[in-house]
């Protein structure tokens, strides 16, 4: 099985014309299917590199959407130092 992942820039995303409105009614709709329980959720895999830092993955999927995504958070907090 083959997957292709696309990475679009700011620029890429503006280009498409969506309003806010647009956008709203699909982050409304996803929200919907989470809380109906039609989404795949697992708990974020992460590593701690240091002490006091991490690198945690949030995967998703919406399978009435055929979306998948991933968010990734990380803390370093002595980065200020």
């Amino acid at each position: 099985m083959h997957h292709e992942f696309r990475y679009l820039s700011r620029e890429q995303v503006e280009s498409l014309g969506m309003t806010m409105e647009e956008a709203v009614e699909i982050v409304e709709e996803v929200f919907r299917l989470k809380g109906e329980g039609r989404w795949e959720m697992p708990p974020k895999p992460g590593i701690h590199p240091g002490d006091d830092s991490f690198i945690h993955a949030m995967p998703g999927y919406v399978p009435d959407l055929g979306a998948a995504g991933i968010k990734w958070v990380s803390g370093f907090p002595s980065n200020e130092e």
